[in-house]
């Protein structure tokens, strides 16, 4: 059991208040930071759990690394992390098991961020395990719900447009699609080119998938695109669209439009 972090002798709720140096990055006790199910991500799993044991061997072996601090936000009096969930994560599992950390590194956030910007963070901000792409597609999908248009996105996270239209069509998909990604018996890149070639229509997209399934064991891009499926116009037309939102390279555009034009064809004979 772990020991409950100092009581303060007075309120405090700043962080230089908190922390037990002074400079641009803070040595702050981990215990006092709040962990937001909101701004985690991470899908859980096996390869998660060996992410993190790998972490707590780092840290056991050479400390926590200074120059890849935490990144929090201050509310309510308390800090709140918003990056760093898997270094955090193995930090606390190392005091359970009796290592003594009193202290990591930790950067605020700019105080004139808001929830946007950090959900834009958990993109730009990670400099450790990337991001899968159901992950992303998460991150992307929350940036919609704060009205962004895929084009913005795709420049404040430093991706492509057809990326991000990507991943938030994986993010779309059923769950039992998803779940097929998780377990990797179905690559993202398979899902996402099954949704494309249906013109987004789920329940064709899955059977592509699960066919590639049962007739190879694994769904991979080369063997579910090895089935042709008529392209919608209304779908082509918007991709193309969103590319000239963006203004995106001709050689992006004329792409869709040749690989349009190429299931066409291939259907057509």
């Amino acid at each position: 059991m772990t020991d409950s972090p100092p009581s303060p002798s007075r309120p405090v709720t700043t962080l230089k208040g908190m922390a037990s140096g002074r400079s641009d990055v803070f040595a702050l006790d981990p215990r006092l930071i709040v962990r937001d199910d909101d701004w985690n991500v991470r899908l859980p799993g096996a390869e998660l759990d060996e992410h993190i044991a790998w972490l707590k061997d780092s840290i056991r072996a050479r400390g926590f690394l200074s120059q890849k601090p935490l990144v929090v936000y201050m509310e309510g009096g308390r800090p709140h992390l918003t990056d760093g969930y898997c270094r955090h994560a193995a930090v606390l599992a190392l005091i359970a098991e009796g290592v003594e950390i009193k202290s990591i590194p930790v950067v605020a956030e700019s105080r004139h961020s808001n929830d946007a910007d950090r959900v834009v963070g958990l993109i730009t901000h990670n400099s450790g395990k990337p991001l899968a792409p159901l992950e992303q597609g998460t991150v992307f999908k929350r940036l919609l719900g704060f009205g962004w248009k895929e084009s913005q996105i795709a420049k404040d996270c430093g991706y492509s447009v057809t990326h991000v239209s990507n991943m938030l069509r994986l993010a779309a998909a059923p769950e039992a699609t998803k779940q097929l990604v998780r377990e990797k018996v179905a690559s993202a890149t398979a899902v996402v080119t099954a949704l494309r070639s249906s013109g987004g229509d789920a329940t064709e997209a899955g059977k592509i998938v699960n066919d590639a399934i049962e007739r190879h064991g694994k769904a991979t891009v080369e063997r579910v695109s090895g089935r042709s499926v008529r392209p919608r116009p209304d779908a082509v037309y918007a991709e193309i669209l969103a590319l000239c939102d963006a203004e995106a390279p001709y050689d992006e555009i004329r792409a869709v439009v040749l690989a349009a034009q190429g299931k066409m064809a291939s259907v057509a004979a």
